[in-house]
Order: C-alpha cells, then structure tokens, then sequence
C-alpha cells in the first residue's frame, strides 16, 4: 500500500497526478470500499479523494457498486466503489527459444487470454514482428483494443539493458544488440519494460510462487539455456551491466563441446534442455532416438524404470548441483529456487542435484539454505512477465 508523499518544490499538475496514483493504489488494494475508507489510508481530504474518485468513475477506472447499509447506522450510508480491473490491461510476453507466449491481463494481474505461437525463424527482425502481431491479436481476442493498454513487459532467453530495452546478447536465439522495447512502444505507445527470463521467472516466484516474503533467494534457471537471478535484501541484483547470472557460460572442466557462444564445454552443453535431449538420444534404443524427446519424456521414462533415462537425468541434476553450490557459497542465500523447463525432469533430476549440492557446499552455507523446486513450473516466466507489467504501469 503506498502512503501519501509530501513534496517540496512541484507543479499543481504533478502534485494532482501523485494523489490520483495513491488513491487509485488505496482503492484498488482495499475494494471494493468506500471514499471515506479511502481518505483515512491516503491522508488526503476527504473533499480531495472525493474529487479524484470522480474522475476515475468518469474515466472508467472506478465504478459504483451501490450503497451498503449498515444496521444500527444512522445517516446516509456510503457509496461502495470498486476498481475496475479491466479498464487497465497489461500485456506479459515470453521470448523462448521454441516459442513466444502472450498474456493479456487486468489492472490486478489476472489472465484474460494467453497465446502460445512457435518462434519466427529469419533472426530478430521476424520475431519482434511476430511478438507486434501477436500482442495485438491477442488483445482482440480478450475483447480490447490499445485503448485500455497501460504496459507492456518483455522477457528474453539473454542479457538485457533494463534502461535502454536492449537485449545485448541471446546465444541461443543468436542476437546481438537488438533492440526489443523501441519498436514495441512504437507500436501500441505505452511504457515497455524489458528483461531477462530469469529474472522475470523469480519475480513470479517472490510474488506467488514459493518464495513469497523471502529477501535473500537465487533461482537456478535451466531450460534452452542456463541462468541465475538473485535477489538480495529485497531488490533484485542485476549487476554492473545486467550481466548476473550468466551461469550457463561458465568452464566444466573436461568438455570440450562446442557451445551457442562460440566457446567450448559451457555447463549449457552439458545440462540444458538441449544437452539433456542429445544425451537422451545417445542413450536411448534407436527408435526412441528419431524422435524428439522433452525433458518431461525422458523422466516419464525414468520413473516408469528405464535406467539410461535415469542415467541422463542424473548426470545432468549433478552438473545443475555443481552450478548450485557454487551460487549457495558465494551468495549465502535463505533460498534457492530450480525453476525453468529442466524442472519438468522430475524427482531423478532434482535429488541428484541436491545430493551433488549438498557435497558440495559448506555444512554452515547449506544449513541456512532451503532448496525447493519452482511451483509455477513452466508459466513462471510468462507470470512473471505480467507482473512486470504491473509495475511498469504502477499500478501494482
């Protein structure tokens, strides 16, 4: 809940936009309420929230929901008022390496419509294209136009300039400097927040997923690619130049496989989604091998007791387990989260990366750290791409 701010020096017109912002943020926590509650949050005049109320009804952001009686109350009861969650719309969109996701939803978070398309081939250029086209049918198919559109939130598989909207490097979706949040507010003209995948996959675990109130928590990210997000005292680290977290581009001593990057044996060759479907294949009878196997698959396959499906799996959790007490040494987290699609490999994968973890973390380090598996599974990314949407706009 915000509180009211005083400021010094400020124009009328500011000042008039920060006390409409707390009072819509007043009644979109506590509604459906009244303006009196209102103006005791808020420490505002009553006569002043009276005043902005009237305008979020005119502009269909707030509506009346009718008068409340009271027994025993004597007076004129209050009118109840409520937000209208659907007069303000984000848009989340996840840029994967096999698919982009979109989600429209409400003023308070709420999914509306989502679409899932495979990616545009044809490099940078086809898949914002695709993203443009895709919000905006998916908009329509949720009923709306851009009239209601207050944000947009962007997450991409790479690094990212937050300031500028900037991917600066995906390997895996080979781009270099592309610029993703300029053409998209171009397009639709409102505020367009970019970041990383994993980044945005912990946003939705501290805001409903299991890290809810926690203040110091790494997610280990494994899908196409491998990553970290942290979160210290609160905020998330996002380094010097929004590099933290490249984890999947650190040396595994020993393999020499060529990686996305351009360099040899990255952890990424040896325990991403794409590692563990090679290995997969490798290992498994030739029939199985002409076909694609997911990561879902091939734990299916290990608890149904197919011991070289639970062979791969397990060689992959200790590599993610290496990668997690290097994370738990460094950071001394209060948690770590293994989220991303390799979560999907089930409990093989995970108990190996906790044993590898645990022999190799300090007795002290792993004591103080709980270490759970993701519960958003595989809409943490796209959720969390929402959520930032929510803030982008400010209205969350």
């Amino acid at each position: 809940m915000s509180s009211a701010v005083r400021f010094g020096i400020a124009d009328q017109s500011s000042i008039r936009e920060r006390n409409r912002a707390v009072v819509l943020d007043a009644i979109r926590a506590t509604s459906p309420t009244s303006r009196a509650d209102v103006a005791k949050l808020v420490a505002l005049t009553k006569p002043t929230v009276s005043t902005i109320v009237d305008e979020l009804i005119r502009d269909g952001i707030v509506r009346e929901i009718g008068v409340e009686h009271e027994p025993g109350v004597r007076g004129r009861p209050p009118i109840r008022i409520e937000y209208a969650s659907r007069s303000q719309l984000v848009v989340g969109v996840n840029i994967g390496v096999q698919c982009v996701e979109v989600m429209v939803a409400d003023g308070l978070g709420v999914g509306i419509v989502s679409r899932s398309e495979s990616t545009a081939k044809g490099g940078p250029a086809g898949v914002i294209s695709q993203v443009l086209d895709c919000v905006e049918s998916t908009l329509a198919a949720a009923g709306a136009g851009a009239k209601n559109l207050v944000a947009i939130s962007v997450c991409v598989p790479g690094r990212v300039v937050a300031a500028t909207g900037v991917c600066q490097w995906a390997p895996n979706l080979g781009w270099r400097d592309v610029a993703v949040g300029a053409p998209i507010g171009e397009r639709f003209r409102v505020p367009v927040a970019v970041r990383n995948d994993a980044q945005a996959a912990l946003t939705a675990e501290l805001t409903e997923g299991v890290a809810v109130g926690r203040k110091d928590v790494v997610l280990l990210y494994a899908g196409a690619g491998i990553g970290a997000a942290v979160l210290l005292g609160g905020e998330i680290y996002r380094g010097a130049s929004g590099a933290v977290g490249e984890l999947g581009h650190s040396h595994v001593a020993g393999e020499r496989r060529l990686c996305n990057c351009g360099r040899r044996g990255c952890l990424e060759t040896v325990a991403s989604g794409p590692a563990l479907e090679r290995a997969a294949r490798a290992a498994m009878l030739p029939k199985l091998s002409r076909r694609r196997l997911s990561v879902g698959e091939v734990g299916r396959l290990a608890r149904a007791g197919d011991e070289r499906a639970a062979g791969v799996l397990r060689s992959v959790g200790s590599h993610l387990g290496q990668a997690a007490a290097t994370l738990i040494t460094l950071l001394n987290p209060e948690m770590l989260v293994f989220g991303g699609s390799l979560a999907a490999g089930g409990a093989v994968l995970f108990d190996a990366l906790l044993a590898t973890a645990r022999a190799e973390t300090s007795e002290h380090s792993w004591a103080t750290c709980e270490v759970v598996q993701s519960s958003l599974g595989p809409t943490a990314e796209l959720r969390g791409a929402v959520l930032g949407g929510l803030r982008e706009a400010a209205i969350a």
